[in-house]
């Protein structure tokens, strides 16, 4: 039945969605697979096509540091080669180079091989090597056949599995509610980073309603958007909630200063989005303050000293305020950017991180800088993974914040003295005081050291114990 409904079934939208409700009721969840032909020399033989590989993810709630369990299915159909000797084994890896890997290589025996027209299955589980940094989650996993030796069988293909990102919203979980604004021209990015932050960490791809429908019957055009992430992904833990200031052609301090306190401006409506598309129009009475300010800004504009001189000074409006900034720039592809990041953030002195734009040099070969592909829809796991990048930015910023906030307002308690510790204090001080009498000092050291020593002895005599 597994098989039926995967092999035969998985292309009918109802079938697929049958087969993905047992995957849940199993306690697993399927990844997205896709196969990969190597190259060859021309003497060896292509089985490539032989193999089916299926993903199924076993772990749903982890953290940084927690090892990943899989099931792989692999089913063989013999198209073009036999079936496989006893002793090949299953293997799983980042497919990032060695250097800047995540996860320790892991396989598993095909103790009998695998006959035409059979399927196996095999439980896989990964561990880290100890990073604890979102960035550095891979973006895909590679599945292969190698031999007893380890020696890798490039004819059978490789099995490429986008990362489930999904499986780590607890990274977000907090116990306090954290508000990020997100501000910048339109056209930069910021719908495209909330629609890929969503999806990223949903089990499938998001499909936001349309963001630039005005609220209040179509007659304002200016609306600041609210998306509460808890209501998207079912996690009450994830007490992040994204503002989008759309319909913004203009930056002044005023309204700089207003969006970060939380007040919406005159002439602004308010609109919050939830998981069921259902727009609801919302005046908050009171001011929500940020936590965290993210000016986004095309990779072009940074080139434009008035440009960045302007940036400069509304993100001086908002740290007067108390409040974390940001910078996330968007568009690299549209310049040579290969030290843009590393001088903004020079000049600017605050967190740069990138978000659009082509791989330099791949995104699949080392950690990536930017990304090519915006489309959630497509849940690119380039997207995906550098909008979770900008999101833990953030709220690392938020906690940071907090945590300085916080120690600025807590009152240190006075010292608890006790009656015999002035006492014994000034016996100590009269005792350093006899010390300096006897030991040979240069005549003008020793009577400043003196005069020192006496002014201590009256200050202790002055203060009260």
């Amino acid at each position: 039945l597994k098989l039926c409904l995967f092999e035969k079934c998985r292309r009918s939208c109802s079938m697929y969605s049958l087969f993905f409700l047992l995957c849940a009721v199993l306690g697993e969840t399927p990844l997205k697979v896709r196969l990969v032909e190597e190259k060859l020399w021309f003497w060896q033989t292509s089985c490539f096509g032989d193999l089916d590989v299926s993903a199924h993810l076993k772990s749903t709630q982890l953290g940084l540091r927690d090892a990943i369990k899989f099931r792989i299915e692999v089913h063989h159909s013999c198209r073009s080669c036999k079936s496989l000797p006893p002793g090949m084994r299953i293997s799983i890896e980042d497919s990032r180079r060695p250097e800047h890997r995540y996860f320790i290589e892991k396989s598993a025996d095909l103790t009998d091989g695998l006959q035409c027209h059979r399927a196996v299955s095999v439980n896989i589980e990964l561990h880290t090597r100890g990073s604890s940094n979102v960035g550095d989650l891979p973006i895909k996993l590679n599945v292969s056949l190698v031999t007893a030796e380890g020696k890798f069988q490039a004819q059978w293909g490789t099995a490429s599995i986008d990362f489930p990102f999904h499986a780590y919203k607890n990274v977000f979980a907090s116990q306090r509610e954290h508000n990020f604004l997100m501000l910048g021209f339109p056209g930069v990015g910021k719908s495209t980073f909330i629609m890929s932050a969503i999806s990223a960490l949903s089990q499938t791809p998001q499909q936001l309603p349309n963001l630039f429908s005005a609220a209040e019957g179509g007659h304002v055009t200016k609306v600041i958007n609210r998306f509460p992430l808890s209501s998207w992904l079912d996690n009450s833990d994830v007490k992040i909630t994204l503002w989008d200031a759309w319909g913004l052609s203009t930056f002044n301090q005023n309204l700089t200063v207003a969006l970060s306190r939380g007040q919406i401006p005159h002439g602004y409506a308010m609109q919050t989005f939830e998981q069921d598309g259902v727009q609801n129009s919302v005046r908050i009475e009171g001011a929500q303050p940020m936590d965290v300010v993210l000016f986004f800004v095309k990779a072009g504009d940074l080139k434009v000293p008035m440009q960045l001189k302007q940036l400069k000074k509304h993100m001086s409006y908002v740290q007067e305020l108390g409040i974390a900034v940001s910078l996330v720039v968007t568009w690299l592809h549209t310049v040579y950017a290969e030290d843009l990041l590393l001088q903004t953030e020079a000049k600017l002195n605050i967190p740069v991180v990138p978000f659009t734009g082509g791989c330099v040099p791949d995104c699949i070969e080392s950690p990536p800088k930017s990304v090519s592909s915006v489309q959630a829809k497509d849940h690119n796991p380039s997207v995906t993974k550098h909008a979770l990048v900008v999101l833990a930015k953030a709220k690392h910023l938020s906690d940071t914040s907090m945590m300085i906030a916080e120690s600025k307002t807590i009152r240190r308690p006075a010292i608890q003295w006790f009656s015999g510790m002035k006492d014994k204090t000034l016996e100590i001080a009269t005792r350093f005081s006899d010390m300096l009498e006897a030991t040979p000092w240069f005549s003008d050291v020793k009577d400043q050291t003196l005069e020192i020593v006496t002014r201590f002895s009256t200050m202790l005599e002055a203060t009260p114990w």
